[in-house]
């Protein structure tokens, strides 16, 4: 037994050390060897699910995800607990991935409920709650319960007392892991080098932990500038109330490396959230939610825990941080035929909305459908998308599949339209898209989230391109589709329109912006500066 175990530990160690290395066929080779000499193991199969995951073969992973949990966590399993809830999370995230979001959901609720670590439960709840946004239906309560989790995960933390601290300029302190080069800079830029520095001091407190050229640049604006990454949530809440932050605006919501814990410990007088997620935070210390009029139609909403914050035009400025090509013509003049296309990630394109592009391209005759996202760029996710699109009655004759690549903005040139997902809509994409000339097709939901779409195009002027009903959606899209004329004269315009839409106007939106903060701390104060 002693030999058995010292070679599997000789074996598993060697593998992983390939694995983490980067030389994953040897890791994969190492990792078969071990389960030759000792039979399959936990820690052999999580290895496993991770070099599928990193070599991009996301069903290969899968299947081995469903494997090791079939095997190693039956109901009422013990043994090394960390390891099975960590398989779940893998399995969360890669169903996410493959656009399975119910699943996604009940296997992050399932590593939740084996965590015993508390930041990690806490990450476990965000990435539950983050996948409920791609799901074709929910209801408020399907949220408001994950919510209630959220904060009861949170219950221990003791918040500080709101106070107002009477300093000449409002100190606006912005909270993120994205100062980089993220979709989130791109509709941030306006608010850090705008402001109005006569009426208030801005504090960026940074949680990225993959630093870039950006953050760098970030550093030099007249700002006040605090690394926070390797702080725990609670020094990171000190920090924030040494510095009598006035109001606090958190960018992340529930993505990816999100710092929500800090402001469960309420550091700063007034704390909202927005900008870089579609959702509530489901935190009580949370007071208020950035939004517009086209998102919210009102000050609250089930689907919430804060307060609605309404701009009165748009909550998103689009900033071209990175360089663009020039818009052409549509390519339909030349072609002969139309190509729809979608560069939004393959994870937002359910079921649901494939049937109806299914559908658009059956009216639309000799039409092509163009698809590009990084999970087309490998051979198990190419196939897995063509089994989507077969399913859903779309001919693969008709579609293209491309991967990720660094020039991806110039094959904005072969699309005649782009159609937007639901119910997790576009952001950058579809700015992107409308700033190459491309003309945006949307569908409109009920929540903030799925209203982004709606949005920009309202204050673009482009109503037109708007449905609020599938068979609208489909019946928009053909419809242009059958106007070449009025197609040709939108890719000929619609960067001007951009740039001189409040899309683009970061002067008005930042003023928009300023108004609404001093609007919510004199509500503040009104209230009382304690409770």
């Amino acid at each position: 037994m002693a030999g058995l175990i010292k070679r599997y530990l000789h074996l598993y160690g060697q593998a992983y050390e390939a694995y983490k290395g980067g030389d994953w066929n040897r890791a994969e080779e190492l990792r078969r060897q071990l389960d030759a000499s000792c039979g399959e193991s936990l820690r052999s199969l999580l290895l496993k699910a991770y070099i599928e995951r990193d070599s991009e073969k996301l069903v290969s992973e899968l299947q081995t995800l469903l494997h090791l949990l079939d095997i190693f966590a039956p109901e009422g399993a013990t043994q090394e607990t960390g390891l099975v809830a960590e398989a779940w999370s893998l399995l969360g995230s890669t169903c996410a991935r493959l656009g399975e979001h119910e699943e996604s959901t009940g296997a992050f609720l399932a590593s939740m409920e084996l965590e015993s670590n508390p930041g990690q439960r806490q990450a476990e709840l965000s990435n539950a709650i983050f996948s409920l946004n791609y799901r074709e239906r929910t209801e408020p309560s399907d949220w408001q319960m994950l919510y209630e989790r959220y904060a009861r995960e949170m219950s221990a933390v003791q918040p500080y007392e709101r106070r107002a601290y009477g300093h000449g300029k409002l100190r606006i302190g912005y909270l993120s892991a994205d100062f980089r080069l993220h979709p989130v800079l791109y509709f941030v830029w306006g608010l850090l080098t705008q402001f109005d520095s006569e009426h208030f001091e801005v504090y960026l407190y940074s949680a990225v932990t993959e630093k870039d050229s950006w953050t760098d640049r970030l550093q030099e604006l007249p700002v006040q500038w605090c690394e926070i990454a390797e702080l725990t949530d609670e020094a990171a809440a000190r920090q924030i109330r040494a510095d009598e932050i006035d109001i606090l605006f958190e960018l992340g919501g529930h993505s990816k490396g999100n710092r929500l814990g800090i402001l469960a410990y309420r550091p700063a007088a007034v704390q909202l959230s927005g900008i870089g997620y579609m959702g509530s935070t489901g935190l009580a210390s949370v007071d208020y939610f950035l939004t517009d009029r086209y998102c919210s139609d009102g000050a609250s909403s089930p689907y919430f825990t804060e307060k609605l914050l309404r701009l009165p035009r748009t909550h998103l400025c689009f900033t071209t941080l990175t360089s663009f090509p020039e818009p052409e013509a549509p390519p339909c003049l030349e072609r002969g035929y139309v190509t729809f296309g979608s560069f939004n990630n393959f994870a937002k394109v359910t079921d649901a909305m494939l049937r109806l592009w299914a559908e658009i391209l059956r009216s639309v005759p000799g039409s092509r459908l163009l698809l590009k996202h990084k999970l087309l760029g490998c051979p198990e996710g190419r196939a897995w998308a063509e089994k989507k699109l077969s399913l859903a009655g779309i001919e693969l004759a008709r579609v293209k599949l491309r991967g990720f690549s660094s020039d991806y903005r110039t094959e904005y040139k072969e699309l005649d339209i782009a159609l937007d997902t639901f119910p997790y809509t576009g952001g950058q994409t579809t700015c992107e898209a409308l700033y190459m000339g491309v003309p945006v097709v949307t569908l409109a939901g009920q929540r903030h989230g799925s209203r982004f779409g709606l949005s920009l195009l309202q204050n673009l002027g482009m109503g037109e391109c708007c449905a609020i009903a599938a068979e609208e959606y489909v019946q928009k899209a053909v419809s242009l589709a059958r106007d070449r004329k009025h197609l040709a004269e939108l890719h000929r315009n619609l960067r001007n329109l951009m740039q001189a839409s409040p899309l683009m106007q970061a002067d008005a939106y930042v003023r928009d912006v300023e108004q609404a903060y001093k609007g919510i701390y004199a509500d503040f104060l009104r209230k009382g500066s304690c409770r």
